[in-house]
């Protein structure tokens, strides 16, 4: 919507197929953003003290993303902007942590007892620590008498018990 106002505001073609066209109306209720001035004022500045600058842009996009009531303000308040658009450009989300795999492993032991008797059958005597490793072990390398196929560290055939 401030596309319109600012090319009503420079363009006189515009301007003039636009009066024509929607006499008595202003660009703004046009467009569909009768909260856009036309007078120049930033309409970012509609709401005091936000953003705050002491909170990151990341985090602003983080809640915008997550919290559902504050992304239904924002876009009631900011209509024609993006949250970026607002806050900033936030910095790269880190990545996300590696889980522990051997935790999950060992959790799907203690409480799925089919895993325990496929793994007890298929591992024999070893212990998860063994097969499934530690987590200085990159994704990609599979535990003793496992095999990388298709992705997935599956058991070895050929690796016996």
């Amino acid at each position: 919507p401030s596309f319109y106002v600012d090319l009503y505001k420079t363009d006189a073609g515009f301007r003039e197929w636009f009066d024509v066209t929607y006499p008595g109306s202003t660009v703004a209720e046009v467009v569909g953003a009768s909260s856009v001035q036309e007078n120049g004022a930033d309409p970012r500045e509609r709401v005091p003290d936000f953003p705050d600058p002491a909170t990151s842009a990341r985090e602003y996009v983080d809640r915008y993303e997550a919290d559902a009531e504050f992304r239904e303000w924002f876009d009631g308040v900011f209509p024609e902007y993006d949250i970026t658009d607002v806050v900033g450009m936030p910095e790269a989300a880190p990545p996300p942590k590696e889980p522990d795999r051997l935790q999950y492993y060992k959790d799907r032991y203690d409480g799925e007892a089919p895993y325990r008797a496929w793994f007890d059958s298929y591992f024999f005597g070893r212990t998860l620590a063994e097969v499934v490793g530690t987590a200085d072990r990159p994704y990609g390398e599979c535990g003793s008498g496992t095999v990388l196929k298709d992705g997935m560290c599956q058991v070895d055939p050929g690796a016996g018990q």
